[in-house]
């Protein structure tokens, strides 16, 4: 009777570490999933292996995008060529904001506009400014934009 309760007692202790242990193996890998959705952004470290790093820049496959790298690959400047397909500032502005903000912080947030072509935004997150300009051609369309974690 003895032998039989011992082993209930280990069979069930088995089986409520091996449930903790899962629990936390998929707490761990949820926790790595939403970092590597975070990652590729200003302030944050370059994993992307399709670019073709040189020195302190990297520049993806296609050519339109330039990475400014820093120790360790963290990314200090983005910049971004539209030239192929310009947005205007004005009626583009939804589309300029989605791509200017996704190469931020999931929270940051529009701090402060200083001119048409100059905005600074925030993310409370990691405490940090990111410092947005636009460089527009004759007809208000935006060719090139850069997304940099100091001002230029």
């Amino acid at each position: 009777m003895k032998y039989r309760i011992l082993t209930s007692v280990i069979l069930t202790s088995t089986m409520l570490l091996t449930a903790c242990a899962n629990d936390e193996t998929k707490n761990e890998q949820n926790h790595q999933t939403q970092k590597a959705q975070q990652n590729n952004k200003v302030y944050d470290k370059l994993t992307d292996n399709s670019v073709i790093k040189d020195g302190s820049t990297a520049t993806s496959k296609n050519k339109d995008t330039t990475y400014t790298l820093g120790n360790h690959d963290r990314i200090l400047k983005v910049t971004k060529n539209l030239s192929d397909m310009p947005l205007n500032i004005q009626k583009d502005e939804k589309q300029l904001n989605d791509d200017v903000t996704s190469f931020m912080e999931k929270d940051a947030k529009l701090k402060e506009i200083k001119s048409e072509t100059v905005k600074i935004y925030y993310s409370e997150k990691l405490n940090r400014y990111y410092y947005v300009s636009y460089k527009l051609d004759v007809n208000s369309n935006v060719t090139e934009f850069i997304v940099s974690s100091y001002k230029e």
